[in-house]
C-alpha cells in the first residue's frame, strides 16, 4: 500500500485512476480480502497471482472480493 501512496503523490487522481486501470499487478500469493478491497478501491483491475491464499485469499479461495458488487468499482480480474 506505501507503493500504492507514493503513486498518488506523483499525479493528480484523473490520471492516477487511468493509469492504474491500464495496470497488471503481479503477485506471488492471492491478496488477503482487505488487499483485494484496497486495489479494486485503487483501481487496479487485474492481478496475477502465483499461489491460492486458502486462509485470507480475496480473489475466491475465501470470499471472492474480486466480483462481489462494490458501490463506483470495477470488478478485479484475479488469475493464477
Amino acid at each position: 500500500m506505501c507503493a500504492l501512496d507514493r503513486f498518488f503523490a506523483q499525479y493528480d487522481l484523473s490520471t492516477a485512476r487511468k493509469l492504474l486501470s491500464e495496470s497488471i499487478l503481479y503477485v506471488t500469493c492471492e491478496p488477503c480480502i482487505m488487499c483485494t478491497g484496497a486495489l479494486r478501491l485503487a483501481g487496479i483491475t487485474k492481478v496475477v497471482y502465483g499461489c491460492s491464499n486458502d486462509r485470507f485469499g480475496g480473489c475466491g479461495s475465501v470470499l471472492d472480493i474480486a466480483q462481489d458488487s462494490m458501490p463506483d468499482t470495477l470488478p478485479l480480474e484475479c488469475t493464477s
